[in-house]
């Protein structure tokens, strides 16, 4: 059966799948502007309730992975997710050691040193855009809510050299405030398991965006430091913390894969500085894949 709407004298026939999604997209974007009055208002639990109340296919929906392992036995791994794997870790390690001793890493110099030109300013903003899309669709998919962002625009980098965007979530760091653990009354492996890997994914996020499109992240400092901090705080051996940064970094390169038009689309609401709520929207107009 289908539904007729009238125009102007003309009766239009309607598929009832097709009215029903028009309905729910209607529905989701007046949610989501709700949760852009309750963010800029700061009332960020009454935005994240809205999230979880209106059915909102991809937060926290996405699929995540213990280890490679789990990839054989799936028969999707590929030398070549190795490879890029392979290179992401040695960028967040030469980072974390770099960040240990108070200095930049020679990626970082070379950034900064060549930040004056005309193409490296357009390089570097399109770098920006898809770092910060990074941030925000691994966390939006694990279920941290982001709160606001910044993605600098050519002009800001063209007066301050060292300009750059970020995006803040609703309780990520507090997250993985050793202090807390007693609230959740959880042992430490669960507390890891549950908790900790999600951060630190959210955190590798962004610059695994910039391997996916650029083959490299030359401004992953900021983001290293903020691993470092939460390594640190817990006091873990290194196996532990090689561990939970390959396991987080795993998982960023695998969601962003997945979603990789989401990525691309969300990168370009971002850069024309598009609200939270209507970033949210683009990110599940863009979800097409059953797994996320």
């Amino acid at each position: 059966m289908n539904f007729c709407l009238r125009f102007s004298g003309l009766i239009v026939a309607r598929k009832p799948l097709l009215l029903a999604a028009e309905l729910s997209a209607t529905r989701r974007r007046n949610t989501l502007k709700r949760v852009d009055r309750e963010l800029s208002k700061g009332n960020y639990r009454a935005a994240l309730s809205l999230v979880k109340s209106c059915g909102l296919r991809g937060f926290g929906a996405a699929k995540q992975i213990q280890s490679l392992d789990d990839l054989i036995i799936e028969r999707s791994y590929t030398p070549s997710l190795q490879t890029r794997l392979d290179l992401i870790l040695d960028s967040i390690k030469d980072s974390i050691r770099f960040t240990s001793s108070g200095k930049l890493s020679l990626l970082e110099l070379e950034s900064l040193m060549h930040r004056k030109s005309g193409d490296y300013i357009l390089n570097d903003h399109l770098k920006c855009m898809q770092h910060e899309a990074g941030h925000f669709l691994v966390g939006y998919l694990l279920g941290v809510l982001p709160k606001r962002y910044k993605v600098p625009t050519m002009d800001d980098l063209n007066q301050d050299e060292l300009a750059g965007g970020r995006v803040d979530f609703l309780g990520l760091i507090e997250e993985v405030d050793p202090d807390r653990k007693s609230d959740r009354k959880l042992d430490k492996e669960k507390f890891f398991d549950e908790t900790v890997c999600r951060v630190l994914s959210v955190i590798v996020g962004g610059l695994v965006a910039e391997h996916s499109v650029f083959g490299c992240s030359a401004g992953l400092h900021s983001d290293v430091k903020k691993m470092y901090i939460i390594l640190k705080r817990w006091d873990l051996k290194e196996d532990e913390a090689e561990s939970q940064i390959k396991r987080a970094a795993l998982n960023a390169v695998l969601i962003l894969d997945r979603q990789y038009d989401a990525r691309s689309r969300l990168a370009e609401a971002m850069a024309l500085g598009r609200s939270v709520g209507d970033c949210i929207d683009t990110i599940e107009k863009a979800l097409t894949d059953p797994v996320i």
